[in-house]
């Protein structure tokens, strides 16, 4: 049965949560447009994104969230890993991140207070990866309870 704690003591959830780090207000502008205002937190003030050309797929961001938790179900650490794929252009949207790098050779994203820029060069997945205040709420809760012969035991 120690074997069996000692493997789940480093237990960490794989989620896709495109809403956490605010993906819902992200951005794809046309640069030869006017700056779009993104200080606002509703999406309805930011650029809609924009398709390559006719018939492409518009623009889009996958997002993964890694949530290391301790034994207790306590989150210790978030991880976000972003891909931005069918587009050519801007890509900005808030930046909630403590740490954020490109996992993408040659891009860097642009930080400014509560945003972040990222151009993207057309065919190119650009993939980013951020870590997240361990605070940050997310949308479910986890409760762990460890049992020994049935019965429950702390962590």
């Amino acid at each position: 049965m120690k074997s069996t704690i000692r493997r789940l003591a480093l237990f960490t959830l794989v989620l896709s949560l495109p809403l956490l780090s605010g993906a819902a207000m992200l951005s794809c502008a046309d640069p030869a447009a006017p700056a779009a205002d993104t200080t606002s937190p509703r999406a309805a003030d930011v650029t809609p994104a924009i398709p390559l050309a006719a018939g492409d797929p518009t623009p889009e961001k996958d997002e993964t969230v890694y949530v290391s938790l301790a034994l207790s179900g306590e989150v210790e650490r978030i991880e976000v890993v972003n891909r931005l794929y069918g587009m050519a252009g801007t890509w900005i949207e808030p930046d909630p991140y403590l740490t954020l790098e490109s996992l993408t050779d040659g891009i860097q994203p642009v930080r400014e207070p509560g945003k972040m820029r990222v151009e993207c060069p057309e065919g190119v997945d650009v993939y980013l990866q951020g870590t997240l205040d361990p605070a940050t709420p997310l949308p479910f809760g986890v409760e762990i309870t460890w049992l020994l012969d049935g019965e429950p035991v702390p962590a």
